[in-house]
């Protein structure tokens, strides 16, 4: 990759001005440098890519790809501290994706290393979770052994409050079973959630109620701007949460939507693998069983039906949770998705629409991304 120098050289072109010869001149000696510190670093000499990069950087000015490039360097090479100063100038630079990605949790990497083991930051204070407020968890599920995890993680992060679990074992479809699993409920927050999700953070409560203080339902995926009726394919910086998913062959891989701030507001709708909403939420809106009478798209058209009517929504970043299923993008997705654009008037995605605005972080454990995450918002 050349960056965005030799991309305005090609416009130009395009458009019949030739670029002077000094600007090639220029752009040759930056993709030379770039090139000589990708060789240095594939030959395991981290401090000569570095130094290449840092001349880059002196000779050429402020470039975000160039400072990315100069944190990976100095990662590599063990110097953390310029690592985080080359990540942060980056960042300051206000850079698309996937820059502004690769910047965020690298800096993060960077800060865990150089402040070691023993000095892991605190998480923000939040407030106490009510004990006079009741919570209600829908799940659906035709597997015994699943539903009984599920349910055992439940009872554990809400031990201290009181709570039930209502399951529905044979909903005709999602909408179907989730509306009848909310009639059957008392809580004053109500959670909808997956059967095939593992917990990971360990102050799930506190987190889930200090959100709904600030927003009417609150989810771990979303988007801030539904504009193509596939969430995932809203785009950079549209996208906002993480979820870990074990992939097989590959391991544990967190898809990192985006992580800006701890709790995005704003947003327009939101994945359906678990989201808590306010009780109140259900005096003007149920899931449209009618038109999505499958297992498709029960989410986003709940989640922007509450949006369009006015209600905030948010995505809770550092609540993280594990979903060992990726979902299928079938014919029967395409049926629901053209229901979906029909109802609300929302294009479906086109060939020019893009794909995979997200970065996808290998993980080796639960507890590195627990790690990782405590450093992403400094």
């Amino acid at each position: 990759m050349l960056g965005r120098l030799l991309g305005s050289l090609v416009w130009r072109r395009r458009q019949g001005v030739e670029p002077h010869a000094s600007e090639l001149r220029r752009a040759e000696e930056v993709a030379r440098l770039r090139t000589e510190a990708a060789a240095a670093s594939n030959q395991k000499r981290f401090s000569d890519a570095v130094a290449l990069l840092e001349e880059a950087v002196s000779r050429f000015g402020a470039r975000a790809d160039l400072y990315a490039e100069l944190g990976v360097a100095s990662v590599r090479a063990g110097d953390y501290a310029r690592a985080c100063a080359a990540y942060s100038a980056a960042l300051d630079l206000r850079p698309g994706f996937p820059i502004a990605a690769d910047a965020q949790v690298g800096a993060a990497i960077a800060r865990a290393n150089l402040a070691g083991p023993g000095n892991v930051p605190e998480e923000p204070e939040l407030p106490a979770v009510p004990r006079d407020q009741m919570v209600s968890v829908v799940i659906c599920s035709i597997d015994r052994d699943k539903f009984e995890r599920i349910v055992a993680q439940y009872h554990a992060q809400l031990a201290h409050m009181r709570h039930e679990i209502i399951g529905i074992h044979d909903a005709r479809s999602l909408c179907e079973g989730y509306n009848r699993g909310f009639a059957k409920s008392t809580g004053d927050v109500v959670i909808f959630s997956h059967d095939d999700i593992r917990i990971v953070s360990r102050d799930f409560a506190s987190k889930v109620f200090a959100s709904l203080r600030e927003c009417h339902i609150v989810g771990v995926a979303g988007t801030t701007n539904l504009w193509n009726a596939a969430w995932g394919r809203s785009g950079w910086p549209h996208l906002a949460g993480q979820v870990m998913h074990r992939k097989p062959g590959v391991g544990l891989v967190v898809a990192l939507y985006g992580a800006q701030e701890r709790l995005v507001l704003n947003a327009q709708a939101l994945d359906g693998l678990f989201f808590a909403a306010r009780r109140e939420v259900f005096d003007s809106l149920r899931f449209d069983d009618s038109n999505f009478d499958g297992w498709h798209f029960y989410d986003i058209d709940f989640t922007y039906s509450a949006f369009q009517a006015g209600m905030l929504l948010g995505v809770r970043t550092d609540l993280l949770l594990m979903h060992e299923s990726a979902g299928s993008f079938d014919a029967d997705y395409l049926h629901y998705a053209e229901r979906f654009a029909h109802k609300h008037g929302i294009p479906l995605p086109g060939k020019d629409v893009p794909e995979g605005e997200f970065l996808s972080v290998p993980m080796k454990s639960e507890a590195d991304w627990l790690m990782l995450t405590r450093y992403l918002y400094e």
